[in-house]
C-alpha cells in the first residue's frame, strides 16, 4: 500500500497548476502499476497466511493506508469507508483493552497515538467536506488520554524526518482549531431537528 501511494505521489509545484487542470489529468505512467499494487494488497489480506488479524493496530494501519491511496486517486467515498472502518476499529481495540484490564506496551502505545490522531484528522476533514452524507464514527469525541501523538525523538535521524513529523503535528493542531471554530459558528441539530448542547466536533476539554 505504501508502494502504491508512493508510485503516484508527485511534488507540488507551480508547474503542476500550469500544465494540468486537476490531479486526474496529471496521472503518471505509473498509475496502472500503482492500482495493481493496491489490488495486490487487498488480495494478500484475504490469504490466511498473510491476513492481518482483525482486531490489531496493524489492521487500523491497513485501512488508513488504503484511505490515503484512495484519496490520491480521487475516490473520496471509498476513502471515507476505509477511514470509518479504521476509526471504529481503533475505538473497539481501546474499549477491549479497557474492559480486559490489558495494557499496551510502550511501542504499541506510540503506534496507537499515531493511528488514533490520524483517524481524528481524516474523519474531521471528511465530515466537513461530505457531511451530512456520511455518518460519524464518534472518534472525534472519544476520550483519548493524550491530546497529541508523541514524536519518536530518539529515532529521528535526519532533518527531513524531523520536518515531516512537525508537519504532521501542525496539521493535527490546525485540525483541532478548525473543529473548535466549526463548533462555535455552527449549531448541529439532532435527528428530530432539535439542537444538541455539544458541537459536532467537541473534543478536548481545556481549562
Amino acid at each position: 500500500l505504501c508502494s502504491a501511494s508512493a508510485s503516484i505521489a508527485r511534488p507540488l509545484t507551480f508547474t503542476n497548476h500550469q500544465e494540468y487542470s486537476n490531479s486526474q489529468t496529471e496521472k503518471s505512467e505509473t498509475y496502472e502499476l500503482s492500482y495493481k499494487l493496491y489490488i495486490l494488497a487487498q488480495n494478500l489480506n484475504i490469504v490466511p497466511k498473510s491476513m492481518i488479524p482483525s482486531f490489531s493496530l496493524n489492521h487500523v494501519h491497513f485501512h488508513l493506508l488504503c484511505a490515503t491511496y484512495l484519496m490520491y486517486i480521487m475516490k473520496p467515498l471509498e476513502a471515507w469507508n476505509c477511514i470509518y472502518k479504521a476509526s471504529t476499529l481503533v475505538m473497539t481495540i481501546l474499549e477491549t483493552y479497557k474492559s480486559s484490564g490489558r495494557k499496551f506496551t510502550e511501542a504499541e502505545h506510540r503506534i496507537l497515538e499515531r493511528v488514533f490522531h490520524t483517524c481524528v484528522k481524516y474523519e474531521s476533514e471528511f465530515r466537513v467536506e461530505l457531511s451530512p452524507s456520511v455518518p460519524s464514527s464518534g472518534v472525534v469525541n472519544y476520550p483519548f488520554p493524550s491530546i497529541y501523538p508523541s514524536p519518536p525523538i530518539e529515532t529521528i535521524n535526519s532533518v527531513n524526518e524531523e520536518s515531516s513529523w512537525f508537519f504532521y503535528l501542525t496539521e493535527i493542531v490546525l485540525r483541532k482549531f478548525e473543529n473548535r471554530l466549526l463548533d462555535e459558528f455552527f449549531v448541529p441539530t439532532g435527528v428530530a431537528g432539535e439542537s444538541t448542547p455539544d458541537g459536532e466536533f467537541q473534543e478536548d476539554k481545556y481549562d
